[in-house]
């Protein structure tokens, strides 16, 4: 096997585990991007969820519950 085709076979086993390389790359940003939006609906879902503060939330509710005590 001459220099030029041991090269070449080289060159042809880079370029295909280089496709194999990217196409995995693709998989998991994917899945990366799925995992995303499924957390950032978890955290609307749980913001939606919260309890309403006791506690006043704006100056005029504040004034109005002081002046009630």
């Amino acid at each position: 096997m001459t220099n030029s085709d041991m090269i070449l076979r080289l060159l042809t086993e880079l370029k295909i585990e280089h496709q194999e390389l990217k196409e995995q790359l693709e998989k998991l940003q994917l899945k990366l991007t799925a995992l995303e939006r499924e957390n950032s609906n978890k955290k609307t879902v749980v913001a939606k969820q919260r309890r309403p503060s006791r506690f006043p939330t704006s100056f005029h509710e504040w004034r109005t519950s002081n002046n009630r005590d």
